[in-house]
Formats: C-alpha cells, structure tokens, sequence
C-alpha cells in the first residue's frame, strides 16, 4: 500500500504530523518522540484533522514534493524531519534573544541553532522569520550578538535583524505617524512575506528579484501605498559586500540608523521632467520623497494638500524653471511659512531651490525658514 499513490499531503512542522490521502482515504503520519525514525501512520477519523489545522502554526502543501516517489510515506517522514529541523532551529535561536532565560541556556541555544542552520534550508528558514517583522518588544538583541561570537552563521542573523529593527523604527514613524496604522501596516507586510523577502533579496543582492518586488509592490500595495517608498528605503539601510551569496554578511559600522530626510517636491507647472530627475537622485540619496501635488483640485485644494504633507517634512525642494515668475515662488514661499507654524518642536522647513539658469532671484525673508539656492541638482542635498 507504501507505494500507491498520494493524492494530497501536508505537514504540519511543530507537531511532527503530517496527513495525505491515499485511495480516497485521509491518515495521519506521525514521528515517534522517543525516535525520530521511526513513523506511526493512522487512519483519520473525524474531526481529527480539524483539530491539527486549530492547533498548527503552519501547514504546507508537499503533495508535488512526493509524485513519483517510490515509498511515498517514508518521504513525507523525510520532509516533516525536515521540517522539524527548522523548527528547532527557529526555536533555539529565538531563545537566544530572551533575556528570562539564564545565559548559559541562551548560550547553548544558539550554538544548537547555528548546528542546525548549516544547510541552507534550514538557515533561510529561519532567516525568513526573523526578518519578517522588527524586534518584539523585550527581546535582547545586543546581548544575542555578544553570545554568538562562536556561532558565525547565528552572528550574522542577529545583526540583520538588529539593522532591520533600526531601520523600521527610522524609517516608518516619518511615513505613517499614526501608531495602529503602522501595526496594521506592519500585519501586511509581514502575512505577505513582503518585509522578509525584501530584506533577504537585498543582502543576496538579488537585483532581478528586487525588480520584480518593486513592481509586486506597486501592484498590490494599494491599501499601503507607502510600501514602495519603505523599501526603497530598507534597502538603503544595508550594506552590500561583493559578494553575492544568499548569506551576505553584515557589518554594524556600516547601518545608518538616521532617520532618512523626507523631502516634498514642489514643481511649478508639473514639470514632471525634472521630478523625475530629483526623485532618481533621492532615490540613490537614501531620502523619501512626497511626488508633487496635482492642480486638478483647484489651487486652494492644491496648497491644503501642500501644507498638510509639508507637516510630515524636512525639506522642500523646487525645481526652478526659468520661465517661472518670482510671484509664483513668493506665494509658495508664504504657504511654506504657513505651514512651518503649524509645525510643532521640529526644526525649521529647509527650502532648497534648483535654480540651474542662475537667475537672481528677490528672496523675502522668512525667519522660520532656511531657504537656500543651487545649480546643481547634486549640490542641493549636499547642503
């Protein structure tokens, strides 16, 4: 009977239980506790696999996984051992970021999840569900890096989920301020595998699957649709070795954990040229960027939505043109200040014009503003 075919089955990692059907009929496939190569198999009566769905993390499809094996249940017990590799590993390594558990405990724990995560499999694993979401609150990172010392592999994991956390906590407050949006944002970003896979393609500098997210992102983060700018940014917060491997390490000198500047861009006349040019050289700048605001509203609506995102920033910069009356860079220069009042315990509105014609320009002098000029595209942000 070993050797009919399996039309459907899964695992179930946690539990070391798997369940197929084979000739119409469900069963469950279990490993021994006691040894792990042994395998008990039974049949399914009702209501049993209702209870493993209720109380499994995680189940997986492995049904194409097994086609045309000769003892299909002997390597069903071959992936869920597998399986429970992983998650053993994913639990060792999460003791060593628990700061209840004595040191030594800790110690140990991560030396048997560095064992573990030697094959790739495993490591990216575990690699997937650290980096799927920042640090949960408690969790002792800094003391987990001093413990892996010996545990090269375990090493590097917790510096990049100690660059991921930094990086979110810069990084998301300057684009969504409000605190149960940033959760319910960080909830789809985490059951997507949007976040993990993100980080895990930018330190395998896989460039072709950092392409392909980038229009996935696009695509499907309507109801965020800051995704695209975080991870632009996330991706800005790490370092690339030379190296292209997919365990890529890290090193601590080289995160930036500055909160990155966040820069409205005010365009006259929609000239959606030179946006294009100053966002690419945002982009490369590691800076988040608002897209100009569009007149189709009307002007009143137009500088309603101006000042409200000009609360959010640090800078304005304007891409002069030189057909561009100074009554129109006056009239937003006040709308600016305006705004800058509304601004509370934050530094002033740094106003930087592109003034590439070089053009004199009649300043008016606003107090609450740094209003600063450049003929160069680069030489603005390095101001």
């Amino acid at each position: 009977m070993g050797t009919n075919l399996i039309e459907e089955a899964y695992l179930c990692g946690p539990m070391s239980k798997a369940w197929f059907k084979q000739e119409g009929k469900f069963h469950i496939l279990s490993l021994d506790e006691d040894d792990q190569e042994r395998i008990q198999v039974s049949p399914a009566r009702a209501g049993d696999i209702g209870l493993l769905l209720d109380g499994c993390l995680e189940v997986t499809e492995v049904t194409e996984e097994i086609k045309g094996s000769e003892n299909p249940r002997e390597q069903l017990a071959t992936l869920l051992r597998s399986r429970r590799h992983v998650y053993d590993a994913l639990a060792f390594t999460l003791n060593g970021l628990n700061p209840k558990l004595k040191e030594k405990t800790r110690t140990s724990g991560i030396k048997l999840a560095e064992k573990l995560c030697h094959t790739d499999e495993v490591y990216t694993f575990v690699q997937q569900r650290l980096l799927s979401r920042p640090l949960a609150k408690g969790m002792d990172i800094q003391k987990a890096i001093e413990l892996s010392k010996e545990s090269p592999r375990m090493a590097q994991l917790y510096q990049n989920v100690q660059a991921l956390d930094a990086a979110w906590r810069a990084i998301v407050p300057k684009l969504e301020e409000n605190q149960q949006r940033q959760e319910e944002w960080l909830n789809y970003l985490t059951e997507s595998k949007i976040l993990a896979n993100w980080v895990v393609a930018v330190l395998a500098k896989d460039n072709s699957k950092l392409e392909t997210m980038k229009r996935d992102c696009t695509r499907e983060g309507s109801s965020f649709p800051k995704t695209l700018q975080l991870v632009n940014q996330l991706r800005q917060h790490f370092s690339h070795p030379e190296t292209n491997t997919s365990v890529t390490p890290i090193q601590m000198s080289d995160i930036v954990v500055t909160p990155p500047k966040l820069v409205f861009i005010d365009a006259p006349n929609d000239d959606m040229e030179a946006v294009k040019r100053v966002q690419e050289l945002l982009n490369r700048k590691g800076m988040v960027f608002f897209p100009p605001v569009t007149t189709s509203l009307g002007m009143r609506h137009f500088f309603k939505e101006m000042e409200d995102n000009l609360q959010k920033c640090d800078s304005v910069f304007i891409p002069l043109k030189k057909e561009v009356p100074e009554s129109w860079l006056h009239e937003h220069i006040r709308h600016y200040t305006s705004a800058q009042t509304r601004r509370r315990n934050v530094s002033p509105l740094q106003v930087k014009i592109y003034n590439p014609s070089k053009r004199h320009l009649n300043m008016p002098q606003e107090r609450d503003l740094k209003i600063t000029q450049c003929s160069n595209l680069t030489e603005c942000f390095l101001i």
